[in-house]
């Protein structure tokens, strides 16, 4: 068997694990998070005069890749009147942003400031209330620059939000009597009510290892999302191509989320399994078993045993 024929098997295999249990995932994935489309800055470097249709054009640009990133945009004329609700928004800021965000009940707020000097160079700097954001110079012409700042925010956005967890404050109470409590009697454990029928451990085995092979897929398909959208930031990529690519990155990105979300639901189902398993292997004598076999025309599994 050829490695292109074994890699064909393995891609089916997955694919229907994928299909199967990415119905159990739609209730987990239809949650969309909420994003702030701050209205943009953009200015001239000599004059200080600002560009609405330039403004328009990024702001139109910013809201489309977060959309397309999986958030709900909130509506611009709310988000404006919140802005001017606040004072601490008078200039825009990481601090400002994170006001409008709890002001809106929001997951995620971006401001993209930019400067335009005599439309050679171009400064643009992107803040977000949860997320680092980042700031560069381009030499491009201005459509390669809002090309650019897609990829770029689409590659921001995908980075986790660290949330600082705040320990609770110890409650006092006031002491209260003793009070006499009766002899609690033993309730017998799950072992002692089990009649010793669990499960066989082949159908543990065979998820922990099928959920590990998904876990091992997705890190590798992670990687090199991320590999290849840090290649569209940095313009490695000719612009003839940079749309093609980020489409069908924005594919892989897909399949790259609905790997993890597969490889979550198989965890929780080998740990549910786990407790359901009988591990005594002297009451399992007819073990399961799980048998590979090669034929010209590729390759199966064969599960065979008791319950």
């Amino acid at each position: 068997m050829t490695w292109t024929s074994c890699a064909d098997i393995s891609f089916v295999i997955m694919r229907i694990i994928i299909l199967t249990i990415s119905l159990l995932l739609t209730p987990i994935l239809a949650h969309a998070e909420k994003i702030i489309v701050v209205p943009v800055s953009y200015t001239r470097a000599d004059s200080g005069e600002q560009v609405p249709q330039a403004a328009d054009k990024i702001e139109k640009t910013v809201i489309e890749e977060a959309r397309d990133a999986g958030f709900d945009i909130v509506d611009q004329s709310t988000a404006k009147a919140a802005l001017e609700e606040l004072s601490e928004c008078s200039k825009i800021s990481k601090e400002c942003l994170q006001s409008l965000v709890q002001k809106l009940n929001a997951d995620e707020a971006i401001y993209v400031k930019t400067v335009d000097d005599d439309q050679t160079s171009y400064k643009i700097n992107v803040t977000l209330a949860s997320r680092d954001g980042f700031s560069d110079s381009r030499t491009d012409g201005f459509f390669v620059v809002l090309e650019w700042l897609r990829g770029a925010v689409a590659l921001e956005l995908q980075k986790s939000v660290t949330v600082a967890t705040v320990e609770p404050a110890p409650v006092k109470t006031s002491p209260t009597p003793e009070t006499v409590v009766p002899p609690k009697t033993e309730e017998p454990t799950l072992s002692e009510k089990s009649d010793g029928h669990g499960l066989s451990p082949a159908p543990f085995y065979i998820a922990a290892a099928v959920t590990g092979a998904i876990f091992v897929g997705w890190g590798i398909t992670d990687i090199v999302v991320h590999k290849k959208f840090k290649d569209l930031k940095d313009g490695k990529v000719a612009n003839n191509n940079w749309t093609s690519t980020r489409d069908n990155l924005k594919k892989l990105q897909t399949f790259d989320r609905i790997l993890l979300g597969t490889a979550a639901v198989g965890a929780l189902t080998t740990g549910v399994l786990f407790f359901m398993t009988d591990f005594d292997t002297k009451k399992n004598a007819d073990k399961a078993k799980l048998i590979p076999s090669v034929t010209p025309n590729g390759g199966m599994l064969t599960f065979q045993g008791s319950f």
